[in-house]
């Protein structure tokens, strides 16, 4: 009898562990432990904590916005998937969308940020994947740049290296802890000052706009199958 291997199945699972294999290394440089710079406080305020810190070989700062939320997490993350509302609570996103959901794990998304004149806007691909430890509840959403999915758009410039994650950690009581770290390069010649503002300003605005969007009731009252509360 012969064995028969069908090509597509294979080359879909090689795809999905160097995917795997890509964030796991990200999460892990990005990790306390192998760091060797250590998160400095650079803003807090309305319980909203925002910090920065050298990325190793770059100019760049990584940011890191933090804040408790009394929420559900099955709210949360009808919120983080709402592409389309990003204008609405994310730091100068002008224009969003959903490109592809692949699966209730997995999907495409396309923002565009605005830049202070005379610089050109933003464009960003980026794919996402969620996954919920079981045992915590606690939701890990891995995002990375995937600049080729998307055709390049006039008077925009690409970003092309954008690593990072929301955290949704339960605290009991109807709390949750949000954390959203990110590390992105703009791409282009842009002024050192305006790149450390924006590590600073994003997400602070971001946490903030965000807690008011957990108050709309389409969000309070979104289901998820796969979602634990």
């Amino acid at each position: 009898m012969l064995l028969t291997i069908s090509y597509q199945p294979i080359q879909e699972i090689i795809h999905s562990l160097f995917f795997i294999l890509t964030i796991t290394g990200i999460l892990f440089i990005s990790s306390p432990l192998y760091a060797e710079n250590k998160w400095e406080l650079k803003k807090q305020q309305h319980g909203i904590q925002v910090y920065t810190r050298d990325t190793p070989n770059s100019n760049l700062k990584s940011f890191k916005g933090t804040v408790l939320v009394t929420a559900k997490l099955s709210t949360l993350v009808a919120v983080l998937q709402d592409k389309a509302a990003y204008p609405q609570w994310i730091f100068n996103c002008v224009a969003a969308k959903s490109l592809k959901q692949v699966n209730p794990q997995e999907a495409y998304s396309y923002t565009v940020s605005k830049l202070p004149w005379p610089f050109k806007n933003r464009d960003s691909v980026v794919r996402s994947i969620l996954k919920q430890n079981k045992k915590t509840k606690q939701i890990v959403i891995s995002l990375i740049a995937t600049p080729n999915f998307h055709p390049l758009q006039a008077n925009l410039v690409r970003v092309k290296t954008l690593t990072g994650h929301w955290i949704l950690t339960p605290k009991g009581n109807g709390k949750v802890s949000v954390s959203n770290e990110m590390m992105i390069n703009p791409a282009g010649n842009l002024p050192q000052w305006i790149v450390n503002q924006f590590a600073v300003n994003s997400p602070f605005h971001t946490l903030s706009n965000l807690q008011k969007m957990l108050q709309k009731p389409k969000y309070k009252k979104a289901k998820f199958n796969r979602i634990i509360n």
